[in-house]
């Protein structure tokens, strides 16, 4: 299944300003193989909405970060039928914020 992430380009660069990390930057804690998804029940009454923990490294400058984000997001199932015998299935994740500790 391939698995792509969407973002306010506005919201990206006001959470850079904040936290220092771009939600580009902060995609990888989908990847760290001990991440927690854990739905987020005050946001999920009009649509799905997930946190994901997660560990992600940057380097910037020659310099190392390695820390624990928390990624809110907002999932999208794709189903794109490529012939009646064939289909294939697309994630899409939408970031609408990030945080750090």
């Amino acid at each position: 299944m391939e698995t792509s992430f969407e973002w306010n380009e506005q919201k990206n660069q006001e959470n850079q300003a904040k936290h220092d990390v771009s939600f580009e930057e902060a995609q990888d804690a989908f990847s760290d193989p001990n991440k927690r998804l854990i739905r987020d029940l005050d946001h999920s009454q009009v649509e799905e909405r997930w946190f994901c923990l997660g560990e992600i490294t940057i380097i910037r400058n020659g310099e190392l970060f390695e820390g624990i984000v928390t990624v809110s997001v907002c999932p999208r199932i794709t189903w794109m039928i490529l012939d009646r015998f064939t289909w294939v299935t697309s994630r899409k994740f939408t970031i609408l914020f990030l945080d750090r500790p």
